[in-house]
């Protein structure tokens, strides 16, 4: 994963990506394609990290310690404003706003293991600005009749049976996951006693009983493999699926005219959703 990232010019993931494996402690039993990944890890890591680009945006003009920073149309934290933050190279577009005021769009190229300041100044907010008000009852009351909620009504306090129902799913894929992971421990261990058990592999010194254990071994921990992976695929579908039948199903959702046309995407070892929010 880590590498795949680095070739897709995503360094920011790839480095955290690598970051958790050299992090993470090995068992003394661990397979060796485990202990190699981990070396090749903290190997490969320093590359990574030198190629990384840093930014330091700095926001100036009214109201500049409450302004939202967005870059490529996402919201930044606050508190990495002011701070050096690593980022992919290449362009990037800033933008701040506050309630008054938005400042206009600020590109950015950035060059591997470039660091650079991005000055943001927003513009003095207009003194005859109007000032939203709420609109008379009577009147909310007509645009909530020519805008209904999608969906069926709701009576209050009740549960419908959509949430219900992905309360059951999401339960469901927990417990699939949590299947999926006994076997995927069950295969380590069949795999690291086999290895552990008969070494004769090594040196072509196994009896023929040893061999028909060995063999018998790793059947096993090829069945508990397959499971495993089935176990995962089946969890994460009622995991995802029970998440989206909670949100499509909440009161803020249906007031907002609710999520549509919401659908399973499943990719090489991934699975997300689509729809229109």
């Amino acid at each position: 994963m880590a590498r795949s990232l680095t070739k897709l010019g995503r360094l920011v993931e790839a480095h955290e990506t690598y970051m958790k494996l050299v992090r993470e402690q090995q068992p003394k039993n661990a397979p060796s394609a485990f202990v190699s990944a981990h070396a090749q890890a903290e190997q490969e890591v320093s590359a990574v990290e030198a190629r990384l680009a840093h930014v330091t945006v700095v926001v100036r003009g009214t109201d500049a310690d409450k302004a939202i920073v967005t870059m490529d149309n996402t919201d930044l934290p606050a508190a990495v404003v002011g701070i050096p933050m690593p980022v992919d190279p290449g362009n990037h577009v800033f933008v701040a706003r506050t309630e008054r005021a938005k400042s206009n769009e600020t590109t950015v190229a950035l060059r591997d293991g470039a660091n650079e300041s991005v000055a943001i100044v927003l513009p003095e907010p207009s003194a005859t600005a109007p000032t939203q008000s709420a609109a008379p009852a009577s009147e909310a009351a007509k645009q909530a009749e020519s805008h209904p909620a999608d969906g069926p009504a709701r009576e209050s306090g009740g549960i419908s049976g959509q949430r219900i129902a992905g309360y059951i799913t999401l339960g469901l894929g927990v417990a699939g996951t949590g299947v999926g992971t006994y076997f995927l421990i069950s295969t380590l261990d069949k795999r690291g006693e086999a290895n552990d058990l008969y070494e004769c592999d090594a040196t072509k010194s196994c009896s023929s009983t040893q061999e028909i254990e060995v063999g018998k071994l790793d059947d096993e921990a090829d069945r508990s493999r397959n499971i495993a992976i089935a176990s995962y695929a089946v969890g994460a579908a009622g995991i995802v699926t029970g998440l989206v039948l909670l949100l499509t199903d909440s009161p803020s959702a249906a007031q907002a005219g609710a999520v549509r046309d919401v659908h399973l995407i499943a990719g090489l070892g991934s699975l997300g959703v689509a729809g229109r929010f």
